[in-house]
């Protein structure tokens, strides 16, 4: 465990006082508190508090938060003055905290009327930063729930508005729903009405602890923070009983009968986790045969072989084989969760490698759905989806294949010619920009700067004269691998561009794909802007050793090292391409 984890275990996060104690107690503890995530929270409401309470929720999560409370109900002004503090900052994040009553001056005011102000608030913000967006949904009164034309009807289609704004924006925008907390803590617990009235501060620490912890959760999902792989056991976790004592037939799994309808409401949940790109892997002590004959054939068993990146179903030592996983999916420890029924292996796993995340089976299994949602909600929310994580898995199947194939060749190239690799590489269209600014966000081993950029930034590069932005799309004999290589180049002058940014997926490492890559955006640099030289930096990090030493094997020269940052220049004119006869690239 972290030395946060610590500090944070068994604080009472909705008492603001115990909070700042454990805030300050973590900040004295630990020099190096995670990436920065600078947020901005601008409000039609007093807030005072939220950003302890986000402080303490980003630093549980990894995250080193600078949060920022704007001038009260100023949205317009600091949107558009470039001198604002919003600006200054330049968040990550931006909260739009807003209550009813700046929107409807009166209560019967038109529905139509509060979402085209709240439309035009969400629209300016879009436009005039390139943050993440968090917009809620408004508190519903307590009467009147049932009548469409109360005011609490009138809210809840404003409600059903934001939602749907929300999800058509999802790459920006993302929602905190204030009803939730509520309904999770109870209106007592949540909302002050005697601050409401006296100083417009409607809201209690139990209110905004859960507030808080849904914007540290965003703000991992916009960092690329949210976790990768969800590792599970199979007896007790996957099924009820012991496969090799019970049998086939003994093991609990029947959605009619308890226990067996809570493991079969878990696997439907770790079912979706896949099917949004999540990484499933076994890791379990026992027969391999047995276990793949359950996942087979088993009449409700959900889960099945296929739905697995990878399996270690053996007698072996499960911190061992977890670092096995993690080496064969080319990930980070720090990637992965890990699921299990069994206190001194989820003690054992926490000892051995505290990088990864673990969940433990409730002994009262009927909070075992519920502990799996929040598990999910934690690790696995994501900033945005595409196109390409509904198939990560059998990506990772392929890549599995393709190493099998590799051990049967005595020598590199011979394998690489096996694979008959192809490359389309050409300018990003707006169907990818998507899966670029994702691919910003999570890439870290091949990753020369690391530099996250959301959808917006990488879409304003589409009809940008100074900037452009490359893509490779790679496919193989075994199948499609996607967009796994992006290049974003600068126009600096009349006769230089800089790369800034080069990074390429783990999953097509070691077919010298990135010079073939660079070689083709040298070349359009060169048509597109007549440059004659290139710049690129090398910004080292605890994870990109095997970008390190790309430039020079590139050719580029090393101009100079500044706080470690390796600075490169490539005279266009002395460039020589790296051939590599095995790879075919596609013209467009």
């Amino acid at each position: 465990m972290t030395t946060a984890s610590v500090v944070f275990e068994g604080v009472d996060e909705t008492r603001l006082m115990a909070v700042t104690t454990a805030v300050k107690s973590a900040r004295a503890a630990a020099q190096e508190h995670g990436p920065r995530l600078a947020v901005h929270v601008m409000a039609d409401c007093t807030m005072d508090g939220l950003e302890t309470f986000l402080d303490f929720h980003a630093l549980r999560g990894g995250l080193d938060a600078q949060v920022v409370l704007g001038r009260y109900n100023i949205f317009h002004q600091d949107l558009v003055n470039p001198a604002s503090d919003l600006h200054a900052l330049n968040p990550r994040l931006l909260v739009l905290a807003l209550v009813r009553d700046s929107f409807a001056s009166e209560p019967e005011t038109p529905v139509e009327a509060v979402t085209a102000r709240l439309e035009e608030l969400f629209r300016l913000a879009a436009e005039r930063t390139s943050a993440a967006i968090a917009v809620n949904t408004f508190v519903l009164p307590v009467a009147d729930y049932d009548r469409g034309d109360s005011a609490a009807g009138r809210i809840g289609v404003v409600n059903d508005w934001i939602r749907g704004f929300v999800e058509a924006n999802r790459a920006r925008f993302f929602l905190c729903d204030w009803n939730r907390y509520v309904a999770a803590q109870g209106r007592e617990a949540c909302l002050d009405w005697r601050y409401w009235y006296l100083a417009k501060a409607p809201f209690k620490p139990a209110f905004l602890t859960l507030y808080a912890a849904d914007l540290a959760k965003i703000g991992r999902a916009v960092l690329g923070l949210a976790k990768k792989v969800l590792v599970l056991d199979c007896d007790g976790t996957l099924w009820g009983g012991v496969l090799g004592e019970d049998g086939l037939d003994g093991v609990a799994l029947n959605p009619g009968d308890y226990p067996g309808n809570v493991f079969h409401a878990v696997q439907r949940q770790i079912l979706e986790l896949g099917r949004r790109g999540v990484l499933l892997a076994l890791c379990s002590k026992n027969n391999a045969a047995d276990v793949l004959h359950a996942l087979e054939t088993h009449p409700h068993c959900l889960l099945k072989p296929g739905d697995f990146a990878a399996m270690k179903v053996d007698w072996e030592n499960k911190a061992g084989n977890i670092a096995q996983l993690a080496r064969e999916l080319n990930l980070g420890l720090d990637s992965f969760v890990f699921v299990d029924d069994n206190p001194f292996e989820v003690e054992s796993l926490r000892a051995l490698l505290p990088q990864v995340e673990t969940v433990l089976v409730p002994k009262a299994l009927y909070l075992y759905p519920e502990a799996i949602a929040r598990m999910a909600d934690r690790f696995f929310y994501p900033a945005s989806q595409t196109a390409e994580d509904a198939g990560r898995t059998r990506l990772y199947q392929a890549r599995r294949e393709a190493e099998e194939v590799r051990a049967g060749f005595t020598d590199m190239a011979s394998y690489l010619r096996s694979l008959d690799i192809s490359i389309d590489i050409h300018p990003i269209a707006a169907a990818e920009v998507a899966r670029v600014a994702q691919l910003t966000q999570k890439t870290n081993q091949f990753n020369v700067h690391k530099q996250v950029y959301g959808e917006a930034e990488i879409a304003s590069a589409v009809d940008s004269a100074d900037r452009a932005v490359y893509v490779g799309v790679v496919g193989d004999r075994f199948g499609a691998l996607g967009l796994t290589n992006v290049c974003i180049l600068d126009r600096r002058g009349e006769d230089e561009a800089a790369i800034d940014a080069f990074l390429m997926s783990c999953r097509v490492f070691e077919r010298n794909l990135e010079y073939v890559m660079l070689d083709h955006v040298i070349g359009e640099a060169r048509r597109r802007w007549r440059v004659s030289r290139l710049r690129a930096c090398f910004v080292p990090s605890a994870k990109n050793k095997p970008a390190e030493t790309f430039f020079d094997n590139a050719g580029f020269a090393l101009e100079r090292v500044e706080d470690g940052v390796r600075h490169y220049v490539l005279e266009l004119a002395a460039y020589q391409p790296k051939i590599f006869d095995y790879i075919r690239k596609i013209d467009n």
